[in-house]
């Protein structure tokens, strides 16, 4: 797999065209991957549509972004690991 995202990265860059359509279908499969949001941002720049680079970018930092929504997750158990921590010191 991390080979055929290098390659689609390469893509973005080189030949948008046929990226974009590859990476949308990856983004649907795996909306949690952060990486599909910047190769698609990337592909879309690339193909000259700064509107549609800019929406893909936000979108993957919307707060309701399956890709937020996972990073809150993995940091929720630091958060409380951390209180666990503190309310220790108070003993």
């Amino acid at each position: 797999m991390q080979a055929r995202i290098d390659d689609l990265y390469e893509l973005a860059q080189y030949d948008p065209m046929q990226a974009i359509p590859a990476l949308e279908r990856l983004m649907t499969t795996y909306p949690h991957i952060p990486t599909f949001f910047n190769h698609l941002s990337i592909a879309y720049l690339a193909a000259g549509d700064q509107e549609q680079a800019t929406a893909c970018v936000r979108e993957g930092l919307s707060p309701s972004s399956p890709v937020s929504l996972c990073q809150d997750q993995l940091r929720e158990p630091v958060s409380s690991a951390r209180g666990d921590r503190e309310s220790a010191r108070h003993f």
